[in-house]
């Protein structure tokens, strides 16, 4: 082995809960640390679901513990694990009805936790005003949209200090956040937030 396996915990959700979608360094923090995936042997268990509004070190320490073990178990051990990752964005496309499909990896027995419709997407067009999206899951994808937003031009998932979200896979990983402008090409997984921008203008 080359290199040291390095697994770290992603911000989880933190500080009052927002009813409108939100500008955050928070969320911004979280797309920095979802970079680092770019490099060999990196894993990240993202926690956007068990922090705490009135504390920055979350009590709930065992669903953390867990996520880690199951990436490590799956990337350095070998196990055959496919919902040790927390579903992620792979692609998104647009339809001519204003719909976006979101893609995900990682997405196994993709469902809601409460049995609701998918929460925490927006969706904005051209003037960058985000506003909440509905959402149904198709399969291993998420498809989103907005009577408000005919022709949306940005997504976001789970963007804020603390984002109200639902979806998880079949292990119980939580989606992971993001952010995306459609009609441009997504990067691959951990690419940075600057790199995006520099090849593909697919990050916002």
């Amino acid at each position: 082995m080359d290199t040291i396996p390095f697994l770290f915990v992603q911000l989880p959700n933190y500080r009052t809960r927002s009813d409108v979608p939100e500008e955050s360094d928070w969320a911004e923090l979280r797309e920095a640390q979802t970079a680092a995936l770019n490099l060999p042997d990196v894993g990240m268990a993202v926690t956007i679901d068990v922090g705490e509004a009135d504390d920055v070190h979350p009590r709930n320490k065992y669903p953390v513990g867990q996520r880690l073990a199951a990436i490590a178990m799956t990337d350095v051990y070998g196990k055959n694990d496919p919902t040790a990752h927390s579903p992620a964005l792979a692609a998104v496309s647009t339809s001519s009805d204003g719909v976006v499909t979101v893609e995900l990896e990682y997405a196994n027995g993709l469902h809601t936790t409460d049995g609701s419709p998918p929460k925490g997407f927006a969706l904005a067009g051209e003037d960058g005003t985000f506003v909440w999206a509905e959402a149904e899951i198709a399969d291993n994808a998420v498809r989103v949209w907005s009577p408000a937003i005919p022709d949306p031009v940005e997504i976001r998932y789970a963007w804020g200090w603390n984002p109200e979200t639902n979806i998880v896979n079949a292990g119980d990983k939580p989606m992971a956040p993001f952010r995306a402008t459609l009609g441009e090409h997504v990067p691959p997984r951990g690419l940075a937030p600057d790199a995006a921008l520099a090849t593909t203008g697919g990050l916002v």
